[in-house]
């Protein structure tokens, strides 16, 4: 801004804003919090949710509870999705 006017074009803008984006992290990228990305990189290991439910020492339905919220946030329909995309975007290794 200069004199209340922008000094920089609308594609510039528009590029940085861009560029903004994609430099954030996974992690909050998609919103996940570290007990969403606890439990996908369970999934990953092929675990299935009683399974994990049982290591962490929560019920089942909150279980299903945060892998719903997984799959809402990653924007994707099944655990194997959600997977594919969590090793795509290094939220797993």
């Amino acid at each position: 801004m200069y004199n209340g006017k922008s000094v920089l074009s609308s594609t510039i803008l528009e590029t940085l804003l861009q560029t903004s984006d994609e430099a954030l992290s996974p992690t909050k990228k998609y919103n996940l919090t570290r007990r969403e990305l606890e439990i996908i990189r369970y999934i990953a290991n092929g675990k299935n949710n009683a399974e994990i439910a049982n290591t962490l020492k929560v019920s089942l339905s909150t279980i299903k509870h945060h892998v719903s919220s997984i799959l809402n946030k990653l924007n994707v329909t099944s655990r194997a999705e959600a997977v594919s995309m969590a090793i795509k975007q290094k939220l797993v290794n």
